[in-house]
């Protein structure tokens, strides 16, 4: 009687002695010594062979046509350690095997029992190359995946770092112009980015209007340069404020209207900054027309 039947990833096909000719023209057999029968990997050839062969056969079960579908490379460490555990399973298999087919095998169908073994062995080496192949593959990629992931943890250890400079430097700015509490109001909230020393120069330019008294319509039409000027002329501020200003005021026309290098960018905005530090406590504290008396 023959037999057919199919698990997850194998056909299983039971027939007797005087036929197993019919069993080994098909590609990809091999005897199964423990369970007696011959092992076909369940494939779309096999289904098709299996079927031409045994399909008018009213004795064999309905077996189910393969996707044939490979699966998906392997992309984790614990399927790195599958590979190796059935390694491991597939070499004990094959030494095993090979020292039963040393020893003498009393039996009338030797030849086919040793014909099954080699075939056996053929397929387990085979498989064995496959399974080395993929446990190296794998080594490469957790290599690469682990230098990659070092660099992610180094990058994100700087970003801190990166992101509390600008922080850092206008507490040191606060702290340079004596915590002036108007100096704080014009840098508390004010980003330090390229743009710093544009905004900053705009409120420079508001607070010497106030100081000057130039608050009307023709004030507003004052350069920062035009308005320095009359604060020399008046004497409102002393010269380091007023060079202190000319370096805003230049950092800023240099930033807005000229292509610097992007790498000076952050040291300018710096300069500005402490520029400033040491500027504003002149304008909110130096008396008027200059008199320190």
């Amino acid at each position: 009687m023959i037999k057919l039947t199919e698990t997850e990833s194998e056909y299983l096909l039971q027939i007797p002695a005087d036929q197993r000719d019919r069993a080994k023209g098909i590609k990809g057999r091999w005897w199964d010594t423990q369970r007696k029968l011959w092992v076909y990997p369940r494939t779309r050839d096999s289904y098709e062979a299996l079927v031409a062969e045994f399909g008018d056969d009213p004795s064999i079960e309905n077996i189910s046509r393969s996707s044939a579908e490979k699966p998906g490379p392997p992309s984790s460490e614990s399927e790195n350690e599958r590979l190796r555990a059935q390694l491991k399973h597939i070499q004990s298999t094959l030494d095993a095997m090979l020292s039963q087919q040393s020893g003498q095998v009393a039996d009338d169908g030797m030849s086919d029992h040793l014909a099954a073994k080699d075939t056996e062995i053929e397929r387990l080496g085979v498989e064995l190359q496959g399974a080395q192949s993929s446990i190296e593959h794998l080594t490469s990629e957790n290599a690469g995946l682990k230098e990659k992931l070092e660099r992610l943890y180094k990058e994100r250890e700087r970003k801190p770092e990166r992101q509390n400079l600008g922080e850092l430097a206008k507490i040191a700015a606060m702290a340079a112009s004596g915590d002036d509490p108007e100096f704080i109001k014009v840098v508390e909230g004010e980003p330090l980015l390229q743009m710093f020393p544009v905004q900053i120069t705009k409120k420079l330019e508001a607070a010497l209007r106030r100081r000057l008294g130039r608050l009307g319509a023709a004030g507003f039409q004052m350069s920062l340069f035009d308005l320095l000027s009359e604060a020399r002329d008046a004497n409102s501020l002393p010269e380091e404020a007023i060079d202190l200003a000319h370096t805003i005021r230049k950092q800023r026309n240099i930033i807005a209207h000229f292509d610097v290098d992007s790498t000076t960018t952050p040291a300018r905005t710096l300069l500005v900054l402490f520029a400033a530090s040491v500027l504003w406590p002149y304008l909110t504290q130096w008396p008027e027309g200059g008199d320190t008396n």
